[in-house]
């Protein structure tokens, strides 16, 4: 008793003042890691003594993390203060080699976690631990409060194993304390001083909308089972609540919440569709391999995932094929979840993209969905999945942990693309969340970082990997001009390319529709090729000759082409082409005619990528339908701005006679994406065919010994370097940072004079460096 008694009174002293060992706090800088001098080092007493006279706040409960370079060394706790310096202690003593101008330190506030917790990681969860229990069990404290973001009315709770035991109601806080009642949700909870607490529902979750809770019972009555869930805490629901079972990342079934109290959601599980076989139709007539094996039993533990309302408004829950029979597909989705008859997604198995549907017969609660009739033989099969929502973009592999220091602070190994000062993951071999961490600093290919969460069940480990999530749903702040390079430098070798777009710092690349027919079978072998390099697929460049006689053939093939960028991650497909008609001579017949015929095709294949949510871009491009500047006007006047957007390039529309600038701020609210290159200052709008002609031809005779020595070596490209040809790209760019630009520019050099792509590619990145942007 004498301990709980103390206990409360700290938690009741604490709620009286701003922090009762912290009374000289004033605001932390926004970042909460500032980075101090070291002035003094004792290392046989594991001492450090930092200057703090330029530090704006300074509570006693901070810490340093202490480096050689990046190296980890060690994480120290405050000990004492004079005047404008502290001092920080560790309890072991520290390498009698340290050289004292080669330390770095950083010092962390304690509120850290609660300044960045609206970026926590979507996947990641946040701890804490009892800190005391109280009479009968029914209070506990808990060692986290304010400093790391928790306020009256949120939740905590406790899982043993995989099932919940009870939930921890916060009713008080203080800056690292607070005060929960305890609600227990099985019989006599155990509960232990020092055990792990979850917030829940995870901070990630909370910014999103989103929500999920385990199984804790299952009974078994007349009509079937009843789930019982732990019913979770403020989360917005529509009136019927939709429950999806998964056990281990395995979809295991799905109910309907009938009943609900304070502690419990009652759900009903549905085993196939009761109406379905009540009307005498069943899956008998299903060939076997299109059925696979029924769903396992619901187990205590098992997840359930809550469709909640912030799901269904933005249609980023997924529904499930639960039944397979001969008049089609059905999902666990319908006029509940806002879908209607005629609707389209895109249905995938275990990340393999398999096409789009359509939805046919909508009830209530379930919907018939079939493939379309191009899907390559493929069918639906039990637990296979169906989005009708864009899918969120993959989180990128940005390093792996080297090796570990105290526990929490870790040197590793990164790729250019590692954010500093964001909260990121840690996950294990598995791909599960380990715990959420942060860079600090970075030197070359490694960099320092440590563990934000106070008690995560485990803690980084050598070897574990280290991903960037990004939110899509945060507009701006993640999308507003990011960098990618296209592949054409390396000619067939996308692999080459791919690793050193990645090596030098760029987010995301573009390719050629070949690894669309390299990979076709297999799209998430390609996409897990990109995570290994930190890079993401933005857009494949498609199109064709786009004339009436082929255009059920340009239609399908870019249909085929988007179901592919979708399936690795990427929502653009660049669309060049529209071809001149040209007689047996090469003279060009071209008409107008050919523009209205270009027109209807663009549109047709902007719908049909709308339906899997790529947006279709035309591009205009020398030597198409779409190279002067009347033509350009022409399409974008006769074409859907609501399924076709532009996706611009300064070089050609200079050569096709337009002013770059001119084009971007007339048709600026319908591009959707965008190369950047240069013009190499030779050519010009009227000269560029006869100049480039000639080149080539010089070019060639000198490779066959027939023209003057060098001139191969000396034949100026039509494209070079950003920055070295005639274009004014720095206006184009102060353009798109004045409109407030929130997507991809494609940095696109045809070919090069230098030794080699990867050379250009870093001439391409130092004028971007030049102009501000960070490749950190």
């Amino acid at each position: 008793m004498p301990e709980r008694i103390r206990q409360l009174a700290i938690l009741l002293v604490c709620l009286t003042m701003p922090c009762a060992t912290d009374a000289t706090t004033v605001a932390a800088p926004a970042s909460g890691i500032v980075e101090v001098h070291v002035i003094g080092v004792d290392p046989a007493r594991g001492r450090l003594t930092i200057d703090i006279a330029k530090v704006p706040a300074f509570p006693a409960s901070c810490h340093v993390l202490l480096a050689e370079g990046v190296r980890p060394l060690a994480r120290l706790e405050f000990r004492n203060r004079e005047r404008d310096r502290a001092v920080f202690s560790h309890p072991q003593p520290l390498s009698s080699a340290l050289e004292l101008a080669r330390l770095r330190a950083w010092l962390v506030q304690p509120d850290l976690v609660a300044s960045l917790l609206a970026h926590w990681p979507a996947e990641a969860e946040l701890h804490a631990t009892i800190d005391c229990i109280g009479p009968g069990a029914r209070s506990a404290w808990v060692n986290a409060g304010t400093d790391a973001g928790i306020h009256v009315g949120d939740t905590w709770w406790i899982r043993r194993g995989s099932q919940p035991v009870a939930r921890l109601d916060v009713r008080l806080v203080a800056a690292r304390l607070c005060f929960c009642g305890v609600i227990p949700l099985v019989s006599a909870p155990p509960l232990t001083r020092g055990e792990r607490v979850a917030l829940w529902p995870a901070p990630g979750q909370r910014q999103r909308g989103s929500a999920s809770t385990a199984v804790v019972y299952v009974e078994e009555r007349g009509e079937g089972q009843v789930v019982w869930v732990a019913a979770p805490q403020r989360v917005a629901c529509p009136p019927e609540r939709r429950l999806d079972f998964f056990r281990d990342g395995s979809y295991v079934g799905h109910g309907v919440v009938e009943q609900g109290d304070d502690r419990f959601w009652y759900a009903r599980l549905l085993v196939g569709n009761p109406a379905l076989h009540a009307s005498g139709t069943g899956s008998t007539s299903v060939p076997a391999d299109q059925s696979a094996a029924p769903f396992e039993a619901i187990r205590v533990g098992d997840e359930a995932v809550v469709r909640t309302q912030a799901d269904l408004d933005q249609r980023r829950f997924v529904a499930r094929v639960f039944e397979v029979t001969s008049h089609g597909s059905f999902i666990n989705a319908g006029e509940v979840d806002g879908l209607a008859r005629g609707d389209r997604g895109v249905a995938y198995r275990a990340g393999m993209h398999l096409g789009s549907v359509q939805l046919g017969r909508v009830q209530r609660a379930y919907a018939i969905v079939r493939l379309d009739q191009q899907a390559n033989g493929l069918a639906l099969r039990l637990g296979d999945e169906v989005c009708f929502g864009p899918l969120p973009p993959p989180a990128q592999r940005v390093g792996a942990v080297d090796h570990v220091v105290d526990d929490t602070l870790f040197l590793a190994g990164i790729t250019a693309q590692a954010p500093l000062m964001k909260p990121i993951t840690v996950r294990d071999s598995a791909g599960r969340a380990v715990c959420a961490v942060v860079l600090v600093a970075k030197e070359g290919s490694h960099a320092l970082g440590f563990a934000l969460d106070p008690a995560p069940p485990r803690f980084p480990a050598a070897g574990l990997e280290i991903f960037d999530g990004l939110d899509p749903e945060r507009g701006s702040e993640t999308m507003a001009i990011r960098l990618s390079y296209h592949a054409i430098t390396w000619g067939p070798d996308t692999l080459g390319a791919i690793k050193d777009i990645a090596d030098l710092g760029f987010q995301g690349i573009e390719c050629f529709t070949q690894v669309a027919d390299q990979y076709g079978d297999n799209p998430a072998l390609f996409r897990r090729v990109l995570d290994d390099h930190g890079l993401r697929l933005v857009c494949l460049y498609g199109g064709g000759r786009m004339l009436r006689e082929t255009r059920a053939h340009d239609i399908e093939y870019n249909r085929r082409v988007a179901e592919f960028v979708a399936a690795v991650g990427g929502d653009r497909l660049n669309l060049g082409g529209g071809d001149r008609r040209r007689d047996a001579a090469g003279r060009d017949h071209f008409s107008t005619d050919d523009v209205a015929e270009l027109c209807e095709t663009l549109n047709a294949i902007g719908a049909a990528c709308q339906e899997l949510g790529v947006k279709a871009c035309y591009h205009p491009h020398i030597d198409t339908i779409g190279e002067e500047r009347a033509h350009v006007e022409r399409i974008f006047e006769s074409t859907d701005p609501g399924v076709l957007f532009a996706g611009p390039d300064p070089g050609h529309l200079f050569l096709g006679g337009y002013d770059p600038l001119e084009f971007f701020e007339h048709h600026y609210t319908r591009i959707a994406y965008m190369h950047l290159k240069d013009v190499s200052d030779i050519y010009t709008a009227e000269n560029w065919r006869a100049k480039l002609a000639r080149q080539r031809a010089l070019a060639a005779k000198d490779r066959g010994g027939g023209g003057p020595a060098g001139v191969a070596a000396e034949a100026v490209p039509l494209f070079c370097e950003l920055g070295t040809g005639q274009l004014d790209l720095t206006s184009l760019v102060q353009l798109l940072r004045e409109r407030d630009y929130d997507g991809w520019v494609t940095t696109e050099i045809d070919s090069t004079r230098q030794a080699s792509p990867r050379e250009s590619a870093r001439m391409n990145r130092a004028f971007w460096e030049s102009l501000g942007f960070s490749f950190d």
